[in-house]
């Protein structure tokens, strides 16, 4: 190809795409960028958050537990924390110190009562807004309504209908801090700090 024709060319593919070709001028794009200069994971440690997830009694004795952490391991959330262990009534009250306020006594009773059948696995996971990314990841209270793709979604289908005609606890495996407040109060009651654990992973190991 002539220096002529391939000119023209490039200039037809810049007029195609006009990002192509033009430097990073500030203004032009959402970070600024310089020669010889990276935004690294590291960087970004101010983005992170710590949030909560319990593997409930059902994932447990289903064998699910594994799949289900692989899930947040592969969206590159770091555990920083694990535990297996079982909930009498007293720690269950003040995990769930204001459902029954929310929701009344019924629906208290059979969510604590369903907690306490068997050991559950709690863990912390760390990440860029990692408190609406797990959210989004486990899916709906209510499994029939959890979008395909979601944890509870994919391993689990009991409607809000079923639990209330049974007065049982719904069974969708997974709870998740709800917001950054309650994340931090349910990492502290479930974790002493000497339980988790600083360290690099692969991810934040790649330079970006």
């Amino acid at each position: 190809m002539s220096n002529e024709a391939g000119s023209a060319a490039a200039q037809s593919v810049t007029r195609r795409f006009p990002l192509i070709g033009r430097s990073a001028r500030a203004g032009r794009y959402p970070v600024r960028i310089r020669k010889g200069e990276r935004i690294t994971v590291a960087d970004s440690q101010q983005f992170r958050e710590r949030t909560l997830v319990v593997l409930k009694p059902d994932a447990v004795v289903r064998g699910l537990a594994g799949r289900i952490i692989q899930r947040f391991e592969d969206a590159s959330l770091k555990i920083i924390g694990v535990k297996m262990r079982e909930v009498d009534a007293d720690f269950t009250r003040k995990h769930y110190f204001d459902l029954e306020e929310r929701t009344g006594p019924v629906v208290y009773n059979a969510t604590a009562e369903f907690m306490q059948r068997g050991p559950v696995i709690a863990f912390v996971v760390e990440g860029e807004d990692a408190v609406a990314t797990v959210r989004k990841m486990v899916g709906s209270t209510y499994p029939n309504e959890a979008q395909p793709g979601s944890i509870r979604g994919d391993f689990a289908h009991q409607t809000k209908v079923v639990a209330v005609a049974t007065g049982k606890a719904v069974a969708n495996l997974v709870h998740a801090s709800g917001n950054r407040e309650e994340a931090e109060y349910e990492v502290g009651l479930w974790f002493d700090k000497t339980e988790l654990f600083e360290y690099r992973s692969q991810a934040e190991a790649f330079n970006w």
